[in-house]
């Protein structure tokens, strides 16, 4: 797992009173200050486009993933570039639609991040299924602390801006990893000197607290994978920082499954059940694995939306050529009325 965000009170007051379905599903009386609905509903994993919140499948989106890169929202210490959230939360507000934000680092850093005396990482990112698969990339390490003091001030800021806009009801949070937005790591980083699982844990932990500090009225969540792709079964990390998570935020943090899919359920085993159990607990989402459309050997859509929601998982993110495809019109009326069912939005 890149967008924007917006505003309006006029138009707010005219969706407020439009009878729109809502997005969330009640939590059952929080007592810890929490929002009293977690989000739930159909969201495309990409911003809106006009083509989206114009085809016939719009009734069935209940919102959007607006996802930008650290380099692009921040080209220079300090300036920010906020259109590329304002515009697609504004685009949502008018169509009385939500919106999941988040920022993209690692790879995806500026370069005066490193001006400034972050240490890096480079790595070649091999990957079948991405158009920049072979390329070499740098990325922060993840317990720099002149990353981390910079990035938690681009979060502080982010929040500032966006935890009072109501179109905004979930927040992934993201941190220097592979791709800047699942937990994995470049296997040879192992072989950096001082690295260790507790340094990854330690710095993930100092920025969940920078978002819940930024964001106390949004729900918050962030993925788990296992750390490396060849130690699949190395959950360690995972567990813990799942274990601080609700712990430290408590009902306003989730789980998300970026990996989500019927036999990803097999491959990633621990992750499954930490998913299951916050769904539980709180609430957990997940993300599609891909686009049944476009590659159906790695996603059957049905299985794996029944799998979710089975497991009380109200919240998917779905690809949009899934969304726009007709065959799945039908599928997606159903998956919503399911997803919505019994929550009296």
């Amino acid at each position: 797992m890149h967008r924007a965000i917006f505003l309006v009170c006029l138009v707010l007051g005219i969706v407020a009173n439009s009878g729109v379905t809502a997005l969330s599903a009640p939590l059952g009386g929080a007592t810890d200050g929490s929002p009293s609905y977690a989000p739930a509903g159909i969201f495309s994993d990409s911003p809106p486009t006009e083509r989206m919140l114009r085809e016939p499948q719009a009734s069935f989106v209940d919102g959007f993933l607006v996802r930008v890169f650290w380099k692009n929202l921040e080209p220079e210490d300090g300036r920010f570039n906020w259109d590329l959230f304002d515009r697609p939360i504004e685009m949502a507000q008018m169509h009385g639609k939500k919106i999941t934000l988040a920022v993209v680092c690692g790879p995806m850093s500026p370069d005066w991040l490193y001006s400034e005396g972050a240490k890096s990482f480079s790595f070649t990112f091999n990957n079948p299924y991405l158009r920049f698969s072979g390329r070499t990339f740098r990325i922060p390490l993840p317990w720099d602390p002149v990353y981390l003091a910079k990035w938690e001030a681009l979060i502080k800021a982010l929040g500032a801006r966006y935890n009072h806009n109501a179109t905004v009801v979930l927040v992934h949070m993201t941190t220097s990893t592979k791709n800047g937005f699942e937990m994995q790591l470049p296997a040879a980083m192992r072989s950096v000197p001082g690295f260790s699982d507790s340094k990854i844990i330690d710095s993930t932990e100092v920025v969940m607290d920078a978002f819940s500090r930024a964001f106390p009225d949004k729900y918050l969540d962030i993925d788990l994978h296992p750390l490396f792709d060849q130690g699949m079964h190395d959950n360690t990390v995972a567990r813990q920082i799942a274990r601080y998570g609700h712990d430290r935020i408590g009902r306003r943090f989730g789980i998300f499954a970026s990996w989500w899919s019927n036999r990803n359920s097999l491959v990633f085993a621990a992750q499954y059940d930490l998913t299951v159990s916050s769904a539980k607990s709180s609430f957990a989402t997940v993300q599609m694995a891909g686009s049944e459309t476009r590659t159906p050997f790695r996603l059957d859509l049905a299985s794996s939306a029944d799998l979710a929601i089975r497991n009380g998982i109200n919240y998917l993110e779905i690809w949009p050529a899934d969304l726009l495809n007709e065959r799945f019109e039908g599928l997606f009326e159903r998956i919503h009325e399911r997803l919505h069912k019994g929550t009296g939005q």
